[in-house]
């Protein structure tokens, strides 16, 4: 993805004529939904540009994290960035509804005794426990941010927590600039492997309803193909769908823009 500059990468026409357009999503506020087939390193890459440059303006970040393992969370975090904690908040989802088919809960899931309306949140959105993930093998991931935990079988706790933040961070920073709210939600997997894909879809639309509403710029991770049927379902709530792919050892990107019913051509990440 293009970085803060908003300048792709790429001399192509279709890449310039895409950076025009990011800068009027990044004024009026955009979601993003990431799909391809390519290394977490790629995925990294590019959720540490959506997150953005400080250097390019103020910037308040909030991480949503789906995974149950926490060395994947970790990692999340060594590969997007070094995140400022006082500007950064997480939230971390662990599920204890079953699949929709109907099969065991999803990897990582809290035991069967686990009410599925519990949710937890050990802190209020103005603080959180510090999670206990250890850095990464090369000890430069950190722990992740101050945040909360939510265990619940339903996705409206989810959407609850993820509002409660943001309104968090449009207090503290009493009016936010145009882009300086940046939202991650690090993978739809795990949600769609335990609730139905209705309750998904409507999960997405609140939340990105809600980032728009702050003016800011918001990415989901769905590491699929782009022609698995679920995107199609999901893809309606966001402004664009980024397509990643790895191409002769590089990550390249090519990007769907829904409004203007526009696709550009691929260009290097």
């Amino acid at each position: 993805m293009p970085d803060d500059g908003d300048e792709p990468g790429s001399n192509a026409p279709s890449a310039v004529s895409l950076a025009r357009t990011l800068r009027t999503l990044k004024r009026r506020g955009s979601n993003l939904l990431v799909v391809g087939l390519t290394s977490d390193e790629g995925y990294g890459r590019i959720c540490r540009r959506m997150l953005g440059d400080d250097t390019a303006g103020p910037r308040r970040r909030l991480l949503v994290v789906t995974g149950a393992d926490p060395e994947a969370v970790t990692d999340r975090a060594r590969r997007t960035q070094r995140l400022p904690p006082e500007t950064t908040r997480h939230v971390r989802y662990v599920t204890t509804a079953r699949s929709a088919s109907g099969g065991p809960p999803a990897e990582g899931s809290p035991d069967d005794d686990t009410p599925d309306d519990e949710v937890s949140t050990d802190e209020p959105a103005t603080g959180g426990t510090r999670n206990d993930e250890a850095a990464g093998a090369d000890g430069k991931a950190g722990r992740l941010p101050d945040g909360r935990r939510i265990e619940s079988g339903q996705l409206t706790d989810l959407g609850d927590a993820i509002e409660a933040e943001i309104g968090a961070i449009e207090a503290e920073a009493d009016e936010l600039a145009p882009a300086e709210l940046r939202v991650c939600l690090d993978s739809v997997t795990p949600l769609l492997d335990a609730h139905d894909r209705e309750a998904v879809l409507g999960f997405l639309d609140r939340v990105t309803t809600r980032v728009a509403d702050a003016r800011g710029m918001g990415h989901v991770h769905l590491p699929v193909a782009r022609d698995w049927e679920a995107v199609a379902d999901l893809e309606n709530p966001f402004d664009a769908v980024v397509e990643l792919r790895v191409e002769q050892g590089r990550t390249q990107q090519r990007w769907h823009l829904r409004d203007a019913d526009v696709t550009s051509d691929w260009f290097d990440l």
